[in-house]
């Protein structure tokens, strides 16, 4: 069932990530939606199984972006093999230790790909462009990272608290 629900999430980020590079002009301004969910595989499914879902979900982006195949591809699986052998070597770690290693690569992969689009298209790469596309891009998806962790913390408060009903109450 997981896996039947990771399809479906790889199905609606490309269609967001698609009408967002739509409704842009520049399609680097919208967030790595399937960036997002090759995280969410990486933290929900084992380990070969996370880096497939990975190696999807760049696929899917590949076919989004311009430029040659297998970028996209090539970042979200070292990302997603990065943080899954990091989360098996230590046992757990605190949430925040989690998030902020979960935004350095986010940061990581959006530069990679990034560079390597730039190479790819043979063209000289000017730092200062790719620094911008880079950090808005990362930095819209770390955004977007912090506010679906902020409303899944709301939703586990609410869910653990207790419920007072009236016969609880006498």
């Amino acid at each position: 069932m997981k896996h039947i629900g990771l399809a479906i999430l790889i199905y609606v980020a490309a269609l967001l990530e698609s009408s967002a590079a739509l409704a842009n002009d520049a399609s680097q301004s919208c967030p790595a939606l399937l960036t997002l969910v090759a995280l969410l595989a990486a933290s929900g499914h084992g380990e070969v199984s996370a880096v497939i879902w990975a190696a999807v979900s760049g696929l899917v982006s590949d076919c989004l972006h311009t430029g040659p195949l297998g970028i996209e591809m090539l970042t979200t699986t070292l990302m997603v093999a990065v943080l899954v052998v990091g989360n098996s070597q230590s046992a757990r770690r605190a949430t925040l230790t989690n998030g902020l290693r979960w935004c350095c690569a986010i940061f990581a992969a959006c530069a990679l790909a990034e560079f390597l689009r730039t190479i790819a298209a043979r063209e000289e790469p000017d730092l200062y462009v790719v620094g911008q596309l880079v950090v808005l891009r990362a930095g819209v998806t770390m955004l977007l990272l912090g506010c679906l962790l902020a409303l899944i913390c709301i939703v586990r408060m609410f869910r653990d608290s207790p419920v007072r009903t009236r016969a609880s109450i006498r």
